[in-house]
């Protein structure tokens, strides 16, 4: 008998998770298979980036019901039954990227609760054709038998080579002699395998009850941070509502509360709409109007929104379309909002099937709290250090409650009937990606390659930061430096303004898609053929 085949499409950060998406879907698992299985491999090529002690985001269209649904499986805030013991300081560490400077905090005190463990397992339950086995498999043979260092892994490693440095483990496999690993050098993994492999045979509980558990606690609970046993316990993944957003003739679904970069795009996506009614091509005056859209989105990201954000009244209110057909009339009066910070140390994956399968996952390390998990392989988070999370007034959560991510994995369905899977690393600047790649895919109509691979901009903090590289030139950035005061220049496309990858299923049937060159990204098909 012949095997089943899916055919379908995946994008990624790196070319071996998407390689190991399409092996799920020649297979026949579907565009979540492929997801999972490109997401683990991702835990073990782009082991700064996410994993297994990170959290993450998921929108998954369902071909059974043709419904969209989030998948939260974002961190939470630890401390639940600590009472008021003290925790440690976090450590500063700088991250240099050539043109400014950022400050970010690392160690075991900056720890919280992870949430990829419990988000896959929940998925996979859900949506899953194939067995665990079969998904985890592309990644136990990278960490197993070793992968190869790429360019964009040493790239990583240079920006956070501060806070990478405080762990002697870290230091010695991926700084040995204080150089950053050489591109090309084999890395092997095994712990890291045998802890894929407890998850595949086991599934979550171990990470949040058993072995796994223990050293998460030994290493971040008691008097070297907050976690508690309690915290582990009482972590879930969460299936939510997605926020549905009106965009042009097409439509939109982004995260949802508590999760906070859905809100603020479809805000922006709300302002744009009567601030620049079409959008032909990226001249000045269009990037002009963009970018104070872009000011005016993070201008709402006060207290207020850090607090209130999951009241559905509020929501309602931040989202009214008089308020937004207000803040477009006054776009050029808006004040200046507060400066943008973290390295933005995040990957994406997208996938589509011929069934009508659409899914896109987010997911972070943060940029790691600096250790690997003794005797596991895993790198832990470290949002409790992302001042960005933590809102203007400091930490505005409460034990148990989900950190307010700034991921926005994001489906769009145009109005041919196409429906595009789309997400980004890059802290603030996922969300400045995710809106010039839907404006390029449904205003200017390009493919995804373009829409990938053209030249971003990104406002913010008073601050405007601009690619001189894919249709964006040194003329457009001394007239945006006219009207909005300084301008930072990056001589090409930098991994500061994230990675946006983007998988695309047509109403005809076929794929189309692009890996963000940025980011080290792939894309490729599978077929039947």
């Amino acid at each position: 008998m012949s095997k089943t085949i899916t055919r379908g499409a995946v994008a990624a950060g790196d070319p071996r998770s998407v390689a190991a998406g399409l092996n799920a879907l020649r297979n026949g698992g579907n565009a979540v298979d492929a997801l999972l299985a490109a997401g683990l491999t991702a835990a073990v090529v782009e082991t700064f980036l996410t994993g297994l002690g990170g959290g993450g985001v998921a929108l998954v269209r369902s071909a059974d019901d043709g419904v969209v649904r989030a998948h939260d499986f974002f961190a939470t805030v630890p401390g639940l039954g600590r009472g008021d013991r003290p925790v440690p300081a976090t450590t500063p560490v700088e991250v240099d990227y050539g043109v400014e400077v950022q400050v970010f905090h690392g160690g075991p005190a900056s720890v919280a609760v992870p949430g990829i463990p419990a988000g896959f397992a929940d998925l996979h339950r859900r949506y899953g054709r194939l067995p665990m086995e079969a998904l985890v498999e592309p990644a136990l043979h990278h960490a197993r038998r070793g992968f190869e260092v790429d360019g964009s892994m040493t790239v990583v490693c240079e920006l956070i080579a501060g806070v990478i440095s405080l762990d002697p483990a870290i230091r010695a496999m991926f700084l040995p002699g204080g150089e950053v690993v050489a591109r090309g050098t084999t890395l092997r993994l095994p712990e890291l395998g045998d802890t894929l492999e407890l998850f595949a045979r086991e599934g979550a509980r171990p990470f949040y009850e058993g072995e796994v558990a223990g050293a998460m606690l030994a290493f971040a609970g008691g008097d070297r941070g907050p976690l508690t046993a309690q915290d582990l316990r009482a972590y879930r993944a969460r299936r939510r509502e997605p926020l549905v957003r009106a965009y042009r003739d097409g439509e939109l679904f982004l995260n949802p509360p508590p999760g906070a970069a859905g809100a603020l795009l479809a805000h922006a996506f709300g302002v744009l709409q009567d601030a620049l009614p079409s959008i032909e091509r990226f001249d000045g005056p269009t990037l002009l109007r963009l970018a104070r859209v872009m000011a005016a989105a993070d201008g709402v990201r006060d207290a207020e929104f850090f607090h209130r954000l999951d009241e559905p009244a509020w929501l309602e209110a931040l989202l009214d379309p008089e308020r937004l057909r207000a803040t477009a009339a006054r776009l050029a009066r808006l004040p200046a909002t507060a400066a943008d910070d973290g390295v933005g140390s995040t990957t994406h994956v997208s996938a589509v099937d011929a069934d009508g399968w659409v899914a896109a996952y987010t997911s972070s390390n943060g940029e790691t709290c600096g250790w690997m998990l003794p005797g596991t392989g895993v790198m832990l988070n470290n949002f409790l250090g992302e001042e960005d999370l933590q809102g203007p007034d400091g930490a505005s959560r409460a034990p148990g409650q989900r950190v307010r991510t700034m991921m926005a994995p994001t489906l769009l369905r145009q109005a041919d009937g196409s429906w595009a899977a789309m997400g980004t690393g890059g802290a603030n600047r996922i969300r400045s990606a995710v809106l010039q790649g839907v404006i390029h895919l449904v205003d200017r109509g390009v493919d995804p390659a373009e829409a990938v691979e053209h030249g971003r901009i990104h406002h913010e903090g008073g601050v405007c930061r601009v690619e001189l590289a894919g249709g964006l030139d040194e003329a457009l950035a001394v007239e945006l430096e006219e009207a909005l005061g300084t301008v930072i220049r990056y001589s090409d496309r930098h991994m500061y303004f994230g990675g946006l990858h983007l998988a695309r299923l047509r109403p005809d049937g076929s794929f189309d898609g692009a890996g963000d060159p940025r980011r080290a990204g792939a894309f490729g098909c599978s077929s039947a053929d």
